[in-house]
């Protein structure tokens, strides 16, 4: 497994004289190849594009990565709400893995972010198997419905400084610190009587797939887009757990599972007001292993926080 990247050592640099011929070294898998085009093709796409702003993707010294921004404010007239979005962007194959995308991807967003004049970051992918789809929406894009031409468009909304800022209501509870966000669901739990008929359900009727099983816990995982459904029959090492059967006076939620990032701001978060938190562990959820830990809400139920996967 690649060692994990230090994100303070990832940069967004200036491509120089002296670094182009390594930035367009730099390749994805031979698997990835139709999902983004050679960094040579991009680079010279920029050269007739007055919205094209380039930057190598840095760890340390070495050039690791490469972004291309496609930025309407950077016209001679730019419209009164331009649009931008990430024209291009890889990680090169001996690099991937180590988290080095997603802490460029974030310096990527807090520029656009900091220019305070566009309402969205958008980009797009081709879809299929291997897609970079799983890694945009664990950032907090979304879907559009929109295609450009073969390529599904996505979405991050930004705050632009026109934007009001909201005011706190007077007795309702801090907001949450920007140190972290809450990106989604992650995944849900069910107790399951008939794991059988579930599947039939979930499954057949549904077009959920099978993603993993664990005879040993009789778990059975399922992908709802990128999300988790997990079945647990209530006769199983888990299911005991969580008493009698689902009826009027069983519970059938196990408990819900909300993806957070990053873990540690979450945890001191908690701190803060004297709630208590199982042990971090890593377990699986719907991008993957990560360390995550369990807190119960007001009301007793079970809530599973998740920070990122690891690598």
């Amino acid at each position: 497994m690649p060692l994990p990247a230090d994100p303070s050592l990832v940069s967004l640099r200036e491509i120089t004289a002296d670094t182009v011929r390594a930035v367009t070294r730099l390749a994805v898998a031979p698997d990835q190849a139709g999902f983004v085009a050679p960094n040579a093709v991009s680079l010279a796409q920029a050269l007739f594009a007055p919205e094209a702003g380039d930057r190598a993707v840095c760890c340390g010294t070495q050039a690791v990565g490469f972004v291309l921004l496609y930025d309407e404010s950077l016209r001679l007239a730019p419209p009164a709400e331009p649009m931008v979005g990430v024209w291009r962007f890889m990680i090169d194959a001996r690099h991937q893995g180590r988290g080095i995308g997603r802490a460029a991807l974030r310096q990527v967003i807090e520029h656009v972010q900091g220019k305070r004049r566009f309402k969205a970051l958008e980009l797009s992918y081709v879809p299929g198997p291997g897609c970079p789809e799983p890694f945009y929406l664990g950032l907090g894009f979304r879907h559009t419905g929109r295609l450009d031409g073969e390529e599904v468009v996505l979405e991050l909304p930004l705050q632009s400084q026109s934007q009001s800022q909201p005011q706190p209501q007077v007795g309702a509870p801090p907001a949450a610190p920007p140190g972290f966000a809450v990106l989604g669901i992650d995944h849900l739990v069910l107790r399951v009587q008939n794991v059988d008929r579930m599947l039939g359900f979930y499954v057949g009727a549904l077009g959920c797939s099978v993603e993993r099983r664990n005879e040993t816990l009789g778990l059975v995982q399922l992908r709802a887009g990128r999300s988790l459904i997990d079945l647990v029959p209530v006769d199983g090492q888990l299911g005991r757990a969580g008493g009698a059967a689902p009826a009027a006076q069983g519970r059938n939620l196990d408990h819900f599972c909300l993806r957070v990032e990053p873990l540690d701001a979450v945890l001191s978060r908690l701190a803060l007001h004297g709630l208590e938190t199982g042990t971090a562990q890593t377990r699986y959820g719907a991008d993957g292993e990560g360390a995550s830990i369990y807190v119960a809400d007001p009301e007793g139920n079970t809530v599973e926080l998740k920070g990122p996967p690891d690598g």
